[in-house]
């Protein structure tokens, strides 16, 4: 099943550390399906949203990065890491944090 991850990677020295390792791992599960051609916006095919939450959360930093995953055919929607805007959860009612 598609799955998408938009994210924000902290800008300091780790920036494209992080961003590299979010990719690979991203690539590594994506079952040879993937889209990356813009910069934090990234589809990718996968046999588990779990499989994907746990690629995602082991790349970024809980404390200064975020990353959203969702489905394009089920209402889920996944906010890992530093969400300072809490509107999301009113706005997708079927968002929790993972």
């Amino acid at each position: 099943m598609p799955y998408w991850i938009s994210f924000r990677i902290h800008q300091d020295a780790s920036y494209q550390k992080v961003y590299d390792a979010l990719r690979l791992e991203l690539c590594t599960i994506a079952q040879d399906r993937w889209w990356f051609e813009t910069t934090s916006f990234f589809i990718i095919e996968s046999e588990s949203v779990a499989r994907v939450i746990a690629t995602v959360k082991s790349c970024l930093r809980e404390q200064s990065d975020l990353a959203i995953i969702g489905s394009f055919y089920t209402k889920t929607l996944t906010v890992i890491g530093k969400c300072d805007d809490k509107d999301i959860f009113e706005l997708v009612e079927f968002a929790k944090k993972g």
